[in-house]
């Protein structure tokens, strides 16, 4: 499947969609995510973060994101991408919604991404500003969502009693990334 782009006025892009098969991840990972999670969040709630690191994600799904990267991204054989994962978990009764971005992060990443499992059926939505206003998606499982580390973005509670599962990764490079699409760069 072609990426997905959502362009701003300027017709540059805001948020890439493409497919990205995580049903099998998922399977095996899901009781190993929420348990991490579980075990670290009191540590993350202290600094004020909601997401534990778990690298497994960076481990087995590395190619998949490099492909995708690859397909959307010019390659240079002398850049590559490094990687971390952290996963976030949310109930209808305990999430954190706040709008933020990862640029201002210490280790600074140039892009994000984000995918999910178990997307609720009422709520749930990703949302980021653009040209100050809140514009909300509603994500779709085995899909990938990529951006710009300086888009603020949130994730929106949900109803039901679903545990949504969300992989988020920054994508750290020296480089800048240019689309293959478009005469632009992140």
């Amino acid at each position: 499947m072609k990426p997905n782009y959502l362009l701003d006025s300027n017709k540059k892009p805001i948020l890439v969609e493409c497919e990205f098969e995580t049903e099998d991840f998922f399977k095996q990972h899901s009781k190993k995510i929420i348990d991490c999670y579980n075990k670290n969040i009191s540590k993350a709630e202290e600094i004020n973060v909601y997401s534990v690191h778990y690298p497994p994600a960076v481990e087995e799904l590395k190619d998949k994101f490099t492909k995708a990267m690859n397909d959307i991204f010019y390659s240079n054989s002398k850049k590559s991408y490094e990687l971390e994962c952290y996963a976030y978990i949310q109930t209808c009764k305990k999430y954190r919604s706040v709008m933020h971005c990862h640029a201002l992060n210490k280790n600074n990443p140039k892009i994000c991404s984000t995918f999910y499992s178990n997307m609720p059926e009422e709520g749930g939505e990703f949302c980021f500003l653009y040209e100050g206003e809140e514009v909300c998606i509603k994500p779709r499982v085995n899909t990938l969502y990529i951006f710009s580390s300086f888009l603020n973005h949130k994730p929106m509670p949900h109803k039901g009693e679903e545990t949504r599962i969300c992989i988020n990764t920054d994508f750290f490079t020296s480089n800048k990334s240019i689309f293959k699409e478009f005469d632009h760069y992140w």
